[in-house]
């Protein structure tokens, strides 16, 4: 997804302008359409999207940057890491960006035709059907490895 273009319909003459994404936006969007991604370089992805928004954002726990810096997001929520992400932004809240990536877990789930059971069984996360969905739902902490493995499996299964 890096570097990838929106192209989006302003102008009435029909003429378009073409946007780059906010690095926000990419991060949530990094694993559409990447069923055939490894899961290993989709997280490795993931890492070096967050260390890169942490770089240039002031105002974040010192402790937090340092273990995003050295790539240590192993117990990482989705919430921790949407916080980083709107450091600084006018145009995104964490909680914005947080309901957002929990959207489109449940947008790919609709769109696989998946539920949660077999969506516990098609990743190697330790969580039940009903677990799986108290963290969809926002109800339970999600970490950033669990939402790439969650989003990963979902893409593989989207026709």
């Amino acid at each position: 997804m890096t570097g990838k273009r929106l192209t989006v319909d302003r102008l009435s003459d029909g003429r378009s302008d073409t946007l780059i994404p906010p690095p926000a936006v990419v991060w949530i969007m990094l694993l559409d359409g990447s069923a055939d991604a490894d899961l290993d370089a989709a997280y490795a992805h993931c890492v070096e999207r967050l260390q890169s928004a942490v770089t240039t954002a002031d105002g974040i726990d010192p402790d937090r940057k340092r273990a995003i810096e050295r790539g240590a997001l192993a117990e990482l929520s989705i919430e921790d890491a949407a916080a980083v992400l709107a450091v600084g932004r006018s145009d995104l809240t964490a909680d914005a960006i947080h309901h957002e990536l929990l959207d489109r877990i449940l947008i790919g789930m609709s769109t696989a035709v998946l539920d949660v059971d077999s969506l516990a069984r098609a990743v190697s996360i330790d969580r039940t059907g009903k677990e799986l969905q108290q963290r969809i739902e926002g109800r339970a902490p999600m970490t950033v490895a669990e939402y790439v493995e969650i989003r990963h499996a979902i893409e593989a299964r989207i026709p």
